[in-house]
């Protein structure tokens, strides 16, 4: 697995997302359609495609965990992991993945789908017929 892109994918914003997509999916060779709130790449024939989809939008896009040194109930293994209870939720953070000091949530939800079909794109051919979907948002 390569640790080093999913933690950049994990950190970017929206509109870098869209962009990083859109140069790894062309230098792969797929063909793209892309729309404001999605971009579709394929191969082969669009008549009998199988279509993986992930969004690009997360959590910290639009939300903020918000706590201070107060609400962390645990260190472990020196610090690099923050367990932190606030509100009767109990949080798991990185420090690789998180910065205490910015606020911000990881976006797993989907960046970790991103990560996962743009690794995934790697492994087919002109001759498939595979598609691959990312929208701006889960429901659209």
């Amino acid at each position: 697995m390569n640790g080093t892109r999913l933690k950049v994918i994990l950190s970017m914003n929206k509109e870098d997302m869209k962009t990083y997509i859109l140069a790894n999916m062309e230098s792969l060779g797929y063909n793209v359609i892309t729309g404001n709130d999605f971009q579709f790449f394929w191969k082969g024939d669009l008549k009998d495609i199988v279509c993986f989809v992930s969004h690009i939008d997360k959590a910290d896009d639009s939300f903020t965990f918000r706590f201070s040194n107060a609400d962390v109930s645990k260190e472990i293994e020196n610090g690099n992991i923050l367990e932190v209870s606030k509100g009767g939720k109990t949080i798991l953070f990185t420090d690789e993945i998180f910065n205490p000091e910015s606020h911000r949530v990881l976006g797993g939800d989907d960046r970790c789908g991103v990560f996962i079909l743009l690794e995934l794109a790697k492994h087919f051919t002109d001759k498939e017929n595979i598609g691959f979907l990312f929208t701006d948002g889960e429901e659209s």
